[in-house]
């Protein structure tokens, strides 16, 4: 299986993560004496000044400053929270984060969930590898650079698809931050919006909070950055990993890829069951593909030319979740979703097969995506 667009925030929610932006909050942001104090997604009150304010900070300045801290980062560690909420469902994870930019090194430990507190995730140029310590087995998957910088700075991820506006200043926890808004631009298809606190300082990220809707179901996350450390010496030693000598390695191996032009033409060469899930609109099959190695994956990615989202099927099972993997509740089946609020991939396993979709699309776009396909 491969595993794309791996939280957290991610530099893809790292920063995301999320990944990995969540969070339902007033686009606005304004004083009113007369009114009822504002409050965060997790009922913190706020208190926001309009960004028309005279004793603001000058906007534009705010959006460069933070533009330049993301681009300029060479490093950072931190602790990131997320809280997941679809419908009446509500998930939370933590993970300890280590990030080195300049050659993508990426190292994860799960604080929680309390099952699978101490998993590892490393990641570089050369692909990813997880250690489950309960399960004494580490696995490697070999994969792209591409999503690299995905998992380890989603937010950097997010400047590049979205216009980011200054909205103005508002206390959290006692203390003034920066609150800006950003604005996805097309390749982020779906509806879905974005709301980000940055300290005046740093100009670092210290709370991400998304929400979007799909149909009647609506879906909402509040990321956090504690114990932030920027621009530290991390030592190539915490890239590495040092598990007891009877474990059990595995690699998975790089299948070869044929591809259709129709979907009905991977169905007759394959004997899984393909779905037919229902996309957002604007959204068509660009090409089928089937790989044939020790399991046989199918792959259908749709696409309008800039944002695009694949549905994965294979035998078997999905195989290890990575650490940052949050658990969601779809009309009574378990998911994991893993990366941020504009990009991820969602996994389970149905009907003797495992499924994955993933893509640029919103968290609850893609568990929308999910939701539209039945078991065998």
């Amino acid at each position: 299986m491969v595993h794309r667009f791996l939280r957290v925030a991610c530099i893809c929610l790292v920063l995301l993560s999320s990944t990995t932006l969540a969070g339902c909050l007033d686009d606005a942001g304004t004083d009113n004496d007369a009114a009822a104090p504002a409050t965060t997604v997790d009922g913190t009150p706020t208190h926001t000044k309009s960004a028309s304010r005279a004793d603001d900070p000058d906007g534009e300045a705010v959006v460069a400053a933070f533009r330049e801290r993301l681009s300029s980062l060479e490093s950072y560690v931190a602790t990131r929270r997320t809280n997941v909420t679809v419908g009446e469902n509500v998930t939370t994870s933590e993970v300890r984060v280590w990030v080195r930019v300049d050659d993508r090194q990426l190292r994860q430990v799960v604080v929680a969930p309390k099952e699978r507190a101490g998993t590892v995730m490393l990641r570089n140029e050369s692909g990813m590898t997880i250690y489950e310590p309960d399960a004494e087995r580490v696995t490697t998957y070999p994969q792209s650079t591409d999503s690299v910088p995905m998992i380890g700075m989603p937010v950097r991820s997010l400047l590049e698809r979205s216009t980011v506006e200054y909205v103005g200043t508002e206390q959290l926890d006692g203390e003034v931050h920066y609150k800006v808004r950003f604005v996805p631009n097309e390749s982020m298809a779906g509806n879905v919006s974005l709301v980000g606190w940055l300290d005046t300082e740093t100009y670092f990220p210290v709370r991400l909070a998304s929400t979007s809707s799909v149909g009647e179901r609506s879906y909402s996350s509040t990321t956090t950055f504690e114990d932030v450390e920027l621009d530290v010496e991390i030592d190539d030693d915490r890239f590495s990993l040092d598990v007891p000598g009877d474990v059990e390695w595995t690699t998975h191996e790089t299948p070869a890829v044929t591809t259709f032009e129709r979907v009905e033409l991977l169905r007759t060469n394959t004997s899984l069951q393909v779905p037919a899930p229902d996309v957002p609109t604007g959204l068509a099959l660009g090409q089928a593909q089937l790989a044939v190695g020790s399991n046989e994956r199918a792959t259908l990615v749709y696409t309008n030319g800039s944002a695009t989202v694949h549905v994965l099927v294979r035998n078997g099972s999905t195989g290890s979740s990575p650490p940052e993997a949050e658990p969601v509740d779809l009309d009574g089946r378990t998911v994991q979703y893993t990366g941020g609020d504009t990009g991820g991939y969602v996994q389970w396993e149905c009907g003797g097969q495992a499924y994955i979709v993933t893509g640029s699309l919103p968290r609850g776009t893609l568990l929308e995506v999910a939701a539209s396909i039945s078991c065998s």
